[in-house]
């Protein structure tokens, strides 16, 4: 019987996703760094920043909420769009819905139930590990 595997967000996800919002920052702290504090307000920066960094805030609350969890007994996975579980017997197959055209990896992945269902996974903000682990599933279904 294997452990629990709990896989969140890739921090190469958090990288990415703050590094993009945070480029707007850099400008902005070197303004701060030649006018002053009292400068910068009367121009007007401390809006800008204090919205680069609600994004920045945001990004992480966003991301947090990712989560693929391997038990022993099935998956489940969390994001912002759905909640869902499923024993590993219940699984039909697992296929990549969209696949990267440069790296080929997938960018999600959809777990076909034996009921019929069909659940998405957004699988870009997993790390390989996750990935490869969801997809091994599929070929062993």
């Amino acid at each position: 019987m294997q452990s629990t595997r709990v896989y969140r967000a890739d921090i190469s996800s958090y990288v990415l996703w703050l590094g993009l919002f945070g480029l707007p920052f850099i400008p902005l702290v070197l303004a701060f760094a030649k006018f002053g504090w009292s400068q910068s307000v009367s121009k007007g920066l401390v809006a800008p920043v204090l919205l680069i960094l609600a994004l920045e805030a945001a990004t992480i609350v966003w991301l947090s909420r990712y989560r693929l969890v391997f038990a022993p007994e099935g998956i489940s996975y969390r994001s912002w769009r759905a909640s869902w579980s499923v024993a590993y017997t219940g699984i039909a197959e697992i296929l990549p819905s969209r696949v990267t055209p440069i790296a080929k990896l997938p960018v999600g992945a959809y777990v076909q139930f034996k009921s019929g269902r069909r659940e998405l996974v957004y699988t870009k903000v997993f790390s390989m590990a996750a990935i490869k682990e969801l997809f091994a599933l599929g070929q062993s279904a």
